[in-house]
């Protein structure tokens, strides 16, 4: 049997993750900035032509439920809309300049960038419309939507950048999005155990990072280059 050569495997790997380039897939906010003066449409957002039957189905499920029509002439960037902890002044500048290294996951809109301009709204992950949680609504087949729709997103950037990697700092109900992450069902929290996402990495100490927004943002601070 040959011998391993530990220091070069170890190397081999070194080499090969400093090659690959990192995109970091990050959760909107439940806190947002109110307002805007650009105006936008659904149209014009990241991925239209993947996500927007899904998009305008969860739109009219949004609005059936009370909620007011999306103001399209009071947008901003999606990165000065939200404000929760991970959206810190430090980060936002990151995202402002460095947007292909970042994506975020909205409960709304679906997958977007960090430029795309969005208007107000108000809706959550574990938010029931019609019966259905949102996050259960992205990641089955209903009426027009494909399964496992926000995964075909992430395989389209991956088609388009075949160097690059992704890192998820996706709480669980965000997770539940997409198919492929599995739970660990001897633990009490729903933590993630692996996943079977092409090219998606959990980031380190991912079983106790989901509820420390102050963790991820100082973990986007060092590594959001």
């Amino acid at each position: 049997m040959p011998q391993i050569d530990i220091a070069h495997l170890v190397a081999n790997r070194y080499i090969s993750l400093t090659q690959r380039k990192f995109v970091f897939v990050i959760a909107c906010s439940k806190k947002k900035l109110d307002g805007g003066g650009l105006a936008s449409q659904m149209s014009d957002l990241s991925f239209s032509n993947i996500l927007n039957p899904c998009r305008e189905e969860l739109l009219r499920k949004y609005i059936n439920a009370g909620n007011a029509p999306l103001d399209w002439k009071r947008c901003m960037p999606a990165y000065d809309r939200y404000r929760g902890i991970i959206y810190s002044a430090e980060v936002r500048e990151k995202l402002i300049n460095n947007p292909e290294n970042v994506l975020i996951v909205s409960a709304l809109f679906g997958l977007i960038k960090p430029h795309d301009l969005i208007p107000y709204y108000d809706l959550s992950m574990t938010k029931n419309l019609e019966g259905t949680r949102v996050n259960k609504f992205w990641r089955n087949e209903i009426e027009n939507c494909h399964k496992c729709i926000l995964n075909e997103a992430l395989l389209t950037i991956k088609n388009q950048r075949p160097d690059i990697l992704f890192v998820h700092l996706l709480p669980v109900d965000y997770q539940d999005a997409f198919c492929g992450f599995l739970k660990n069902s001897d633990s009490n929290r729903a933590h993630t155990h692996g996943n079977y996402i092409p090219y998606i990495m959990d980031p380190p100490n991912y079983l106790s990072y989901d509820t420390r927004g102050w963790w991820k943002k100082n973990y986007l601070s060092l590594h959001l280059m």
